[in-house]
């Protein structure tokens, strides 16, 4: 026979399982916009039923409901999603440092735009071109002066902002380590809590939400493969360039930390291990990006200073030194140029210069020969910094070689312009720049530029792609883990009538509970 009081027992389960999913409800309610919280579910099952006992079956007709139980709080998570949010989001960390740094790269160079580099080189050669028709005249002079001054300054300048983006992008590197690191702390912890937690049988579903977010976040700083190991524990790898799993961050032998210039515990070099990410963004960005464009600044202002150029010098040039042509032909100093001019190979507009005569004297009375226009670097170790304007020139303007001529009796010509001339034109002389690299000035500025653009705009087309690729990712893992309030709402009023219903049955038994206790068995008292 049953138990009076096995209805008892079963509107009792009814109610601690409906008060749960509404407790559970009421979390989720709570936590809709809370960062990386992950919908729970209450997952209810039938109690065991009660067997009618029996001498040869255990299944007998007459089994016994006893109610509702719950097996367990169930959070929503899809782990392939985890892994393919991940994934794009260190790849959208990477290109969008890199398109940052590109486009600061296009303000440093000020192009395009009136008051960009390009706008100061044309000056230049402009202002020797004016000299050519007046080389006595001083303004003119003074132009080339400035014009000089202005073409190193804007050079100078780039040079220097670049070094100081270089820095500034140190700076953040170590910023993103120290922040990396944190996380990877913080992981190794929650990876002890959760393995604490669920050994004792609870579900640790908050702390491994919070586990997640970190890694969400670690995942935008360094390219990681994520896995989930018997116990429960994730260990975490960074992904080598071919796609395997590298340097193990996080496993049961607790965390590994990147090595930071302020911080010597770590023991993980982020140079050569690191493939994804916004510190491999950093790490590409300073070491390849604008390593590259400063090399190429330096290899530009060497060149127009003293990279190998061909020049015509023109018949009747009488010249301080002794000169030989691209035939090989050898040219005494002082001797007039045969008709027809010839062609030289000289070292930039420096070695240009030194052909020439300015409108000086040296100290023993005779024709001054062309001084360098810049001055103050190594050419084996050339750097854009330790160039100057000429002593000579910055402080007497005289001293601007200008002319290619002196008479028979040894006086310069001051109205000659040829070797100003032959300066500008020098804008479509074509230098060597380093040791692969020949063309004109402007060829390879524009070259550069070019490729500025062109790398600005692949990096700007990939991050918007990977940013849209990543939102639908996030798009889809939150219709699995987000918190709908409707629905929410509505397994709350399921919950809620459930609990009522129980309730209704408890009262129920309550009233036979009354009748039985104190109204049976009192007839013929």
């Amino acid at each position: 026979m049953r138990s009076t009081f096995h209805g008892l027992e079963v509107a009792k389960r009814g109610l601690y399982a409906q008060q749960t999913a509404i407790s559970t409800a009421g979390h989720n309610i709570t936590n809709a916009n809370t960062p990386g919280y992950s919908r729970q579910r209450v997952n209810f099952s039938a109690a065991a039923a009660i067997d009618v006992p029996g001498l040869n079956r255990t299944y007998t007709p007459g089994q016994l409901g006893t109610g509702v139980t719950f097996s367990s709080i169930e959070r929503m998570r899809e782990r392939f999603l985890d892994d393919q949010f991940r994934h794009e989001a260190g790849s959208y960390g990477a290109w969008n440092v890199q398109k940052d740094v590109l486009e600061k790269l296009e303000l440093i160079f000020g192009e395009p735009g009136e008051t960009g580099m390009s706008s100061v080189i044309d000056a230049f050669w402009n202002a020797w071109q004016e000299l050519s028709r007046e080389p006595e005249n001083l303004e003119a002079r003074a132009v080339v002066k400035e014009r000089s001054q202005a073409l190193l300054d804007v050079f100078q300048h780039a040079d220097r902002k670049l070094t100081e983006l270089k820095d500034d992008l140190s700076t953040n590197l170590d910023l993103k380590l120290t922040q990396a690191n944190t996380y990877i702390q913080q992981i190794a912890q929650l990876n002890g809590e959760i393995r604490r937690i669920e050994n004792v049988g609870d579900q640790a579903n908050d702390l491994m939400d919070q586990r997640d977010l970190l890694v969400d976040k670690l995942a935008e700083l360094v390219q990681i493969d994520v896995k989930i190991g018997s116990d429960g524990l994730y260990e975490i790898a960074l992904v080598n360039a071919d796609g395997s799993a590298g340097q193990v961050l996080v496993d049961e032998n607790g965390p590994q930390f990147f090595q930071t210039t302020t911080d010597n515990t770590g023991t993980i070099d982020p140079l050569n291990t690191v493939t994804g990410g916004e510190i491999y963004g950093i790490i590409h960005s300073r070491d390849t990006l604008v390593a590259a464009y400063q090399e190429q600044l330096n290899a530009m202002f060497a060149g127009i200073i003293f990279g190998e150029v061909t020049v015509n010098i023109p018949a009747g040039s009488v010249l301080p030194v002794d000169v030989e042509d691209v035939d090989g032909h050898t040219y005494p100093a002082e001797t007039a140029v045969p008709d027809g001019g010839i062609k030289v190979v000289v070292n930039g507009i420096n070695g240009l210069l030194q052909l020439g005569w300015t409108v000086r004297e040296n100290a023993n009375g005779d024709a001054q020969q062309g001084v360098p226009l810049f001055d103050g670097f190594d050419e084996n170790n050339f750097s854009i910094q330790d160039v100057q304007l000429n002593d000579q020139i910055a402080h007497d303007l005289g001293m601007i070689a200008a002319s290619f001529r002196i008479d028979d009796e040894g006086n310069v010509l001051k109205g000659n312009g040829d070797l100003a001339l032959a300066i500008a034109q020098l804008r479509d002389g074509e230098f060597q720049f380093g040791d692969e690299m020949s063309g004109t000035f402007d060829e390879y500025f524009r070259a550069v530029l070019g490729q500025l653009g062109v790398q600005t705009q692949e990096a700007t087309r990939q991050t918007n792609n990977q940013k849209v690729i990543l939102n639908a990712v996030d798009q889809r893992r939150m219709s699995v883990s987000g918190v709908s309030l409707d629905e929410e709402m509505t397994n709350l009023i399921q919950f809620q009538h459930a609990y009522n219903a129980a309730a209704r049955m408890m009262t129920t038994l309550d009233q036979m509970f009354e009748t039985i206790i104190n109204r049976m068995g009192v007839v013929g008292r």
